[in-house]
C-alpha cells in the first residue's frame, strides 16, 4: 500500500510541475487602429518586448514592458490611411518570445495629381 501511494505521489509531483512548466504561446492581437494598438500575451514576466509595425513608409518601433502576467500593450502613432496602415507587426522580447500578426490592407490608391 505504501509503495502504489508513493508512486501516485510522484505522478502527480511530476503532472504538476509539467502544467507549471507549460506557458501559453506568445500571441499579438490588434484592438484598435485609431489609434493602432495591439496588446500581447504569453511573454516572460517583465520581459522587454520590442514591437514593429511594419508599413509601406518604414517600419515603427514600440519599446514595451510585459507584465508579471507575460501581457502588454503597444501604441502606435500612425495614421489610418490606408497607404500607411500596417501590414503586419511583430512582438520580439529579449527572452526570445516571438509573436506576429499580419493584416489585410485594401491597396494603396494615391490621389489624383492635377
Amino acid at each position: 500500500m505504501r509503495t502504489v501511494t508513493l508512486i501516485a505521489a510522484c505522478a502527480v509531483a511530476v503532472a504538476g510541475g509539467t502544467t507549471a512548466q507549460a506557458q501559453a504561446s506568445p500571441m499579438l492581437r490588434v484592438v484598435d487602429t485609431t489609434p493602432f494598438v495591439v496588446v500581447g500575451s504569453g511573454f516572460q514576466a517583465a520581459e522587454g518586448v520590442s514591437v514593429t509595425a511594419m508599413t509601406t513608409l518604414g517600419p515603427q518601433i514600440v519599446r514595451v514592458r510585459a507584465t508579471t502576467s507575460g501581457t502588454f500593450r503597444a501604441r502606435f502613432l500612425i495614421s489610418a490611411r490606408p497607404c500607411v496602415r500596417p501590414f503586419a507587426i511583430r512582438a520580439r522580447g529579449a527572452a526570445g518570445s516571438v509573436a506576429t500578426v499580419t493584416m489585410r490592407v485594401p491597396p494603396c490608391i494615391p490621389p489624383r495629381i492635377d
